[in-house]
């Protein structure tokens, strides 16, 4: 279990973050898209980078990416949120 009154444990500084503060900064998205590679950088409708791919399986992959915003592409290529 999780005592938040002592010691020290693996993930402690984000679990306490989401019980205290009831917040997360990132979340996992599920994406499709062409030629789409680990590492990937991904920008929102600002250009702005909201992300990155993390994982890659034929044409759809899992990203990281900020909370409250929408990844619409790759430098190389346009992605959709699935």
């Amino acid at each position: 279990g999780v005592d938040f009154e002592k010691g020290c444990y693996i993930g402690q500084e984000v679990t306490a973050r989401m019980h205290w503060r009831h917040a997360l900064k990132k979340r996992l998205i599920a994406i499709t898209g062409q030629n789409l590679n680990k590492g990937d950088k991904l920008y929102d409708k600002d250009n702005k980078i909201c992300g990155e791919v993390t994982f890659v399986c034929q044409n759809y992959a899992i990203a990281m990416g900020k909370l409250g915003t929408t990844p619409m592409r790759t430098e190389n290529s346009m992605v959709d949120v699935i």
